[in-house]
């Protein structure tokens, strides 16, 4: 994906809410607070992707009126992982979750976990975990 505007979408992709049954690989949080979770498909676990759930103190996606979602999700994370580490960090134990969210084409700048395409599930609106926790 190239560089593009923040405000520019890819229909149908980026307008349109998902959901995905993966195993959390790891997580971080990020300088701009957001948390970075790597998923895998269950069936394919070297097919990765990444999962964010902003900060509740972000400017441009809390302004959507969507903050208090964002928070629940990043609160359930907490709950079943304990905090995220500030360097990217490896489960050593199975997590399996239902994430929902608006998936977004990132630019690739060397994320770990990002998909082939730059595809990612950002801003996460929702998590239930299956087992794991």
């Amino acid at each position: 994906m190239s560089a593009r505007a923040d405000n520019v979408r890819f229909a149908p992709w980026e307008l349109q809410a998902v959901q995905v049954r993966a195993t959390i690989v790891g997580w971080k949080i990020e300088n701009d607070n957001d948390y970075h979770i790597v998923i895998a498909d269950p069936g394919n676990p070297g097919e990765t992707m990444i999962a964010e759930p902003p900060s509740s103190a972000c400017s441009g996606a809390c302004s959507s009126g969507y903050g208090a979602l964002f928070q629940s999700a990043r609160q359930a994370f907490v709950a079943c992982m304990g905090d995220p580490p500030a360097q990217f960090g490896y489960r050593n134990t199975t997590i399996v979750a239902v994430i929902t969210g608006v998936p977004m084409f990132d630019v690739l700048h060397g994320q770990t976990g990002v998909a082939p395409n730059g595809i990612e599930i950002h801003p996460v609106i929702s998590v239930t975990f299956e087992s794991g926790c």
